[in-house]
C-alpha cells in the first residue's frame, strides 16, 4: 500500500511539471511487487539444512592431509558413513570445506565427529580457518563442500536452520563478549534458561541451581555483569553456553585473558558438562 501510494505522488509531481511519467510508473509497478519476493526467495534459498553425506571425490580440497591423527578420524568417519549411511557422532563436519568469494580457500576439507560425552580440541595457529569451521557447525556459515550433521536426527532430515538449532540446542561461547553487562551474573544465567525453557521455568525452583553455578564458576551473585573483569566475564560466557540446555557445546577460544587459576576452573567446568553427557568443541592454543 506504501509503494503505491509513493507512485500517485510522483504522478501528480510529474503532472504538476508537465513531464511524462508513464515509463517511470510502468518500472516502479513492475519493480516493487518484485522486491519482496526477491528477499523471500533468498531466505528460503539460505534456510534450509540438509544432513547427509558426500564423498571425499565430489571435489573436495584435500591437500594438506599429513598429520597421521587428522587422517585417522577422517577414515573414522568414513567408514561410519560406509556402514550406517551416515556418521552416528552427536556432531560431525564430513569433508566440510569453505571458499570465500575473493577465492580464499579457508578451511580446506575438515573431518571429525563428536561423541556425547567428549570433549574434542580444535587447535591451529591464528589464521587457520577454526572460528571458520565453528560458524559452519554453528550454521552460521554455508559450507562451500561436504555436510554438517548431528547424530541425533535422521539422516534424511530437512527443514528450516532454526528447526535445526532448536532440535540440536546449541550453547556458544564466542570470542567476543555477547554479554549483558546491565544484569548481574544470576539475571544473566536465569536469561538463558527462561529463553531455553519458556513457560516452564520456575524461579524458585532454580534458583538453587544458579546459585550452584556461580559457585562453581568462584562468581558473584549480584554484582552487575559491567563491573567483571575480563576473566570473570570469560567464566560467565562458559557458564552461560555449558550449563543452560545445550547439548552440542562450542567454546572459541574459551581462556582467552584467563589467570592460571581461572584457567584451570575453566577446565574443570568442561568435566562437569561431560558428565551431563553433552558433546562440547572447543579452539585453543593452551
Amino acid at each position: 500500500v506504501y509503494a503505491y501510494w509513493q507512485i500517485l505522488n510522483y504522478k501528480r509531481d510529474f503532472d504538476r511539471v508537465g513531464e511524462g511519467h508513464g515509463g517511470v510508473l510502468l518500472a516502479m509497478l513492475t519493480l516493487y511487487p518484485i522486491i519482496p519476493f526477491f528477499f523471500i526467495a533468498l531466505r528460503l534459498a539460505r534456510g534450509h539444512f540438509r544432513n547427509h553425506y558426500t564423498p571425499p571425490e565430489e571435489g573436495v580440497p584435500l591437500e594438506g592431509f599429513v598429520d597421521a591423527d587428522v587422517v585417522r578420524e577422517m577414515n573414522r568417519l568414513d567408514n561410519q558413513c560406509r556402514e550406517e549411511g551416515r556418521p552416528t557422532s552427536a556432531l560431525a563436519a564430513n569433508h566440510t570445506w569453505v571458499k570465500y568469494r575473493d577465492g580464499k580457500v579457508a578451511v580446506k576439507g575438515v573431518t571429525f565427529g563428536v561423541e556425547n560425552g567428549e570433549c574434542f580440541g580444535l587447535l591451529g595457529a591464528n589464521g587457520a580457518g577454526k572460528t571458520s569451521t565453528m560458524r559452519m557447525l554453528q550454521l552460521e556459515l554455508d559450507p562451500s563442500g561436504g555436510n554438517v550433521t548431528f547424530g541425533n536426527m535422521s539422516a534424511a532430515y530437512s527443514g528450516s536452520i532454526n528447526g535445526v538449532r532448536q532440535i540440536v540446542r546449541q550453547g556458544i561461547c564466542q570470542q567476543h563478549d555477547t554479554l549483558q553487562g546491565s544484569l548481574t551474573a544470576f539475571d544473566n544465567i536465569e536469561l538463558y534458561l527462561r529463553l531455553r525453557l519458556g513457560s516452564s521455568y520456575r524461579r524458585e525452583e532454580w534458583a538453587e541451581y544458579i546459585e550452584s553455578i556461580l559457585k562453581l564458576s568462584h562468581l558473584p551473585t549480584n554484582r552487575l555483569v559491567s563491573q567483571f573483569s575480563g576473566g570473570m566475564k570469560r567464566k560467565l560466557a562458559v557458564s552461560l553456553s555449558i550449563f543452560t540446555g545445550g547439548q552440542v557445546i562450542y567454546l572459541d577460544e574459551p581462556s582467552t585473558g584467563l589467570d592460571p587459576f581461572a584457567r584451570r576452573l575453566l577446565w574443570k567446568m568442561v568435566t562437569s558438562s561431560l558428565a551431563l553427557d553433552r558433546a562440547v568443541l572447543l579452539t585453543t592454543h593452551s
